[in-house]
């Protein structure tokens, strides 16, 4: 092994260490963690896999240059990192965040493909690293064809990033942006290189091929960084719906294909303000119509239910109690307005589920007025002293949000600027997020990302607002955020541009 491809080697090694201290020492939360990490080691694995496949068509149509020479060197050792990083980003992937076999059971079939790929690319890379063996690659022989393998290696991980990586969900953001402009070169190296072929020249040649390549590219181009692309929305509550992979607000301890219908009656049927109002919730099975009457507790409840009226002004969070497959709670809402339901629970076997309803009070018109977007972002309720903000002090980012590389902070103090240490568990964690974009309603709800198995929480409370396959909106949010201390429970409240 020549000192440069052993150099390379021990610089990978370094890297991957480096990686793991560099997030262990940022992010002290434990679910953070293993996402960060398997988000780094997938970045430089695709990296090096891109640079393995890019050595061969560059090295060919450009043997003179000293750098495709060397990369035509190393293509093997970058196999070998790619192995490596790859290896390790599934391992944390499976095992940290899916929580091993048992949450296959769980998976869409959407997501079982696209781990299907990422399993069998890794096969491949492994065939591809003990065929570099001496014994192996003599009893194989010189058969180089072996290693063009690793365009299909290319093919399965390319699908398998677009598919399930979170960065993926805005085709326009910056990390699909690179990955599209590479892909586009190494295309147009490879139809250089087949014009060649086809007219048995020794030099790169523009033919037939490579004009048909620019012109799909140029679709291809248009499609993918095009205004707000993003890949489809499977439905505003997803973004609660969809993990049991220690992703903070998600859960998926059930079945996937289950699907459901609910029903919202009221009692009396025309609710008025300030009067007592019945709220029914009803639960089937959509496949088969059946009443639903097994739920799991969910935080510490078996529905959660969340209203708010139209001005996004007032907010309650409430629990149903449960009979069969009803649900009902006598309320009182405060004046005439349509109001926005939304509510949480999670059928035995099956993923939480989230629906929202609308609810006139009182004739049901609309509070037009708006909450003005907050130009301090530090305020005042009752004892505390709150700031929301962001872990890195950036400006919220919807982009970033969707993506999982954002999180949202509370910092809490008391009115003499004492940080608040004690805050107590309330529905099984020291905090509850929820935001609503005001024009679209669109709603999140999000628990606190997981740190120490702390006795109390505070001063700061960090919530994930990530959401696999839910694109966040840019907009204007209104953010209510509830914490337990001394045994009360107090609600904050801010309204946030998110760009």
């Amino acid at each position: 092994m020549s000192r440069l491809k052993q150099t390379i080697l021990s610089l990978a090694a370094i890297l991957a260490i480096g990686v793991y201290l560099y997030v262990r020492s940022i992010f002290p939360e434990f679910d953070l963690q293993y996402i960060r990490l398997e988000q780094w080691y997938a970045l430089i694995a695709l990296s090096s896999l891109y640079l393995s496949v890019l050595a061969t068509p560059l090295y060919s149509l450009f043997p003179n240059i000293q750098a495709a020479r060397v990369l035509k060197d190393l293509q093997k050792t970058l196999i070998g990192i790619t192995f490596f990083f790859g290896a390790i980003h599934g391992s944390i992937a499976f095992f940290f965040l899916l929580g091993g076999f048992a949450g296959l059971g769980f998976l869409a079939s959407k997501f079982l493909f696209g781990i299907t790929l990422s399993i069998t690319a890794l096969v491949i890379l492994g065939f591809l690293v003990l065929s570099m063996w001496q014994k192996l690659s003599k009893s194989l022989g010189k058969r180089e064809w072996i290693f063009k393998l690793i365009y299909l290696v290319g093919v399965l991980i390319t699908v398998h990033a677009v598919l399930l990586g979170t960065h993926f969900i805005v085709l326009s953001a910056l990390i699909p942006s690179i990955l599209a402009l590479a892909l586009i070169f190494l295309l147009l190296l490879e139809a250089l290189r087949l014009d060649r072929w086809a007219n048995r020249t020794s030099t790169p040649r523009f033919g037939l091929s490579f004009a048909i390549s620019l012109v799909l590219l140029s679709i291809f181009v248009f499609y993918w960084f095009g205004p707000n692309k993003a890949l489809p929305n499977v439905g505003i509550h997803s973004g609660h719906n969809m993990a049991n992979m220690n992703m903070p607000g998600m859960n998926m301890t059930g079945d996937a294909s289950k699907r459901y219908n609910v029903s919202f009656t009221t009692n009396p049927a025309t609710a008025f303000p300030n009067q007592d109002v019945q709220l029914k919730f009803k639960v089937y099975d959509a496949s088969s119509g059946n009443e639903v009457t097994d739920f799991s507790i969910n935080m510490e409840k078996l529905m959660h239910l969340v209203i708010v009226d139209s001005s996004l002004k007032y907010f309650t969070h409430i629990h149903p109690v449960n009979s069969g497959s009803e649900f009902t709670i006598t309320t009182k809402l405060p004046k005439a307005d349509t109001y926005h339901v939304y509510i949480t629970f999670q059928p035995t076997g099956a993923l939480e589920q989230q629906f929202g309803f609308t609810l006139p009070v009182g004739g049901g018109t609309k509070d037009i007025s708006k909450v003005p977007v907050d130009s301090n972002l530090t305020k005042t309720f009752g004892d505390y002293k709150v700031t929301l903000g962001t872990d890195d002090n950036s400006d919220f980012n919807a982009a970033f949000m969707t993506d999982a590389s954002q999180v949202i902070k509370f910092h809490l103090e008391d009115l003499s600027g004492k940080p608040i240490s004690d805050l107590q568990p309330y529905l099984g964690a020291f905090g509850h997020l929820v935001m609503i974009n005001e024009q679209t309603y669109q709603y999140i709800h999000i628990h606190p990302i997981a740190g120490s198995s702390a006795v109390f929480g505070g001063p700061d409370v960090k919530f994930l607002p990530a959401a696999l396959n839910v694109k966040i909106e840019p907009g204007i949010y209104r953010v209510f955020g509830q914490f337990k201390r001394n045994d009360q429970v107090f609600i904050t409240d801010f309204t946030i541009k998110i760009n």
